[in-house]
């Protein structure tokens, strides 16, 4: 399988074809949803912090309106990561 995938002139990188890549739920109808495809390339981790609340470890990242959140996880979303010409991509 290619590393790209070509859409007339466009060529684009499929998360699902990277190294990186983690499919969260692999079978149901909701496996090929947004909030379960995750980016576990190292460089693009979230930072780990304290919630300053609840004194729990976890992880830095933000909103669609850009405001600084903590979550649950270090893996950001694939669709935060990849817009088509992601250069974190490593071929399976």
């Amino acid at each position: 399988m290619s590393n790209v995938v070509s859409i007339g002139s466009n060529a684009m990188t499929i998360c699902i074809n990277c190294t990186s890549h983690i499919q969260l739920e692999k079978d149901g109808p909701r496996k090929d949803i947004w909030y379960n495809q995750l980016c576990n390339n190292p460089q693009v981790a979230r930072k780990e912090t304290i919630d300053p609340v609840t004194g729990k470890k976890g992880f830095e990242g933000t909103t669609d309106l850009g405001e600084l959140v903590l979550k649950d996880r270090k893996e950001p979303y694939c669709r935060d990561i990849n817009d088509g010409k992601c250069k974190y991509f490593e071929q399976k």
